[in-house]
């Protein structure tokens, strides 16, 4: 949890201005996992909440992995800091607060960023305060002198934190529009050479307010805020909730941000203590999946999970423990392996399983089950070890070459709608469950792969 300090400093909000070192920045990345490591203040009370968190949550619009995008300007998706008006601000001294009636100026402010490591940072994107209040414009209230400083490993926090770092000089962000609204460029370094921290830190001394007149003088805020750095992204992502949640949600993993991309890997361990359920709306692609912990993860939504390979390195689901399920569609971009280790582990495909044409070979003593009619698009589902078992239908053709095929019970069939091919190591499941066997391309001539109607004919 970050700090909040009151006494002798405001929060800060920030809106339209971007911060860049170069124009170009060639294999840059967007960093994911910013965190607020302190504020001076902020609004957090009804009726106003306008929390730090904001200037880094994407709840304006721009996302969250992204320098570009429009911050919109209804209320409540910025960072605003408290009034030191006792008598017409929004929120005078007594609302939570004991030190607000100390506070000589509250545009003095400011607000430390960690960027959860350490980063050769190229650039910094700001979003300046842009509030319109069903046609009261409050753009004044952005920030308009500010300095920045930063540090590799000092948190840069308290009243005179800046002190600790090094200083970037400072700058002005001009003032927002009162309507959607993307940055301004700035260039932030002496020479436009990359600086290298973990805590950047913005002191604000003046915001857009012509007066000390009213209580709008002593309000100070900014949207939003997003770094660039030449490191590339994070690929490994763990599951860090004690809970269910959106996939999206940078704040639900370590390191932040929203697992994306065929060189992703995506961990599912020790974090949740009762089941829970992980869910999209989006498709997105990875290029591992791996789930280890004895209590259920369910991954759930109206999105996609695809399966994708990384340069080489052929896409992989583990189950290293536990009973753990899709109810998501998933896809295969590439040929995938499915190892699900001991014989009480199991992964569940609760929704349709798309091979693409692609193979998805089954190792490890555990069991896949397949459930409803799941898998579609052809392809091969080959059962090195462990056993296949459900009630689902197979688009496609079934290798067993070790493993165990369980196609469910004598009401409910696993069903193929291809060929299927035994190994000699079959062991198959008693003659009371039935495999029934559709092929999509016919009777084939002697010589073709063995054609099963059920199980105990093959």
């Amino acid at each position: 949890m970050f700090k909040t300090l009151a006494a002798g400093l405001a929060t800060v909000a920030l809106f339209a201005a971007v911060i860049l070192l170069s124009d170009s920045q060639v294999g840059a990345a967007v960093i994911t996992g910013v965190s607020i490591e302190e504020v001076s203040s902020e609004q957090n009370e009804h009726p106003f909440v306008h929390e730090a968190v904001r200037t880094i949550d994407g709840s304006g619009g721009v996302p969250t992995d992204s320098l570009v995008g429009d911050h919109g300007a209804a209320a409540g998706n910025m960072w605003l800091n408290r009034s030191s008006d006792g008598v017409n601000g929004c929120c005078p001294a007594g609302l939570g607060d004991p030190h607000l009636e100390d506070i000589l100026d509250a545009r003095l402010a400011h607000i430390v960023f960690d960027l959860g490591d350490v980063y050769d940072v190229l650039s910094v994107r700001v979003w300046n305060f842009n509030q319109n209040a069903g046609g009261e414009i409050l753009t004044q209230r952005g920030v308009n002198d500010v300095t920045i400083t930063y540090s590799e490993t000092d948190p840069l926090t308290g009243l005179d934190g800046n002190l600790n770092g090094t200083d970037l000089g400072s700058f002005n962000f001009a003032e927002g529009t009162g309507a959607p609204i993307a940055g301004e460029l700035f260039d932030i370094t002496p020479g436009g050479i990359d600086f290298t921290a973990r805590y950047v830190r913005f002191d604000v001394f003046s915001n857009h307010f012509p007066s000390e007149l009213g209580f709008d003088g002593t309000f100070t805020g900014l949207s939003e805020v997003r770094f660039e750095s030449s490191v590339p992204p994070p690929t490994d992502f763990t599951w860090n909730v004690d809970e269910g949640g959106k996939w999206s949600n940078p704040v639900n993993w370590t390191p932040g941000g929203s697992p994306n991309g065929g060189d992703v890997s995506v961990i599912f361990d020790s974090a949740i203590t009762t089941s829970s359920t992980v869910f999209t709306d989006d498709e997105v692609t990875v290029n591992s999946i791996r789930f280890d912990n004895p209590v259920t993860y369910a991954v759930a939504g109206t999105g996609k999970v695809s399966l994708a390979d990384d340069g080489g390195v052929a896409p992989t689901i583990t189950v290293a423990d536990g009973v753990h399920q899709f109810q998501v569609e998933v896809a295969l971009l590439h040929d995938t392996t499915a190892d699900i280790a001991a014989v009480d582990d199991q992964l569940v495909f609760n929704n349709t399983l798309d091979l693409g044409g692609r193979k998805l070979t089954k190792i490890g003593d555990g069991d896949m089950a397949i459930h409803g009619d799941l898998v579609s698009g052809g392809g091969t589902v080959d059962i090195v070890q462990g056993t296949v078992s459900g009630n689902g239908t197979v688009v496609g053709d079934v290798s067993n070459n070790g493993g165990t095929l369980s196609p469910g019970n004598s009401l409910d069939i696993l069903a193929i709608n291809g060929d299927y091919a035994q190994g000699t190591a079959l062991v198959p499941e008693p003659t009371s469950l039935v495999l029934v066997l559709f092929s999509l391309l016919g009777m084939a001539a002697a010589g073709q792969r063995r054609r099963c109607r059920s199980l105990h004919r093959c």
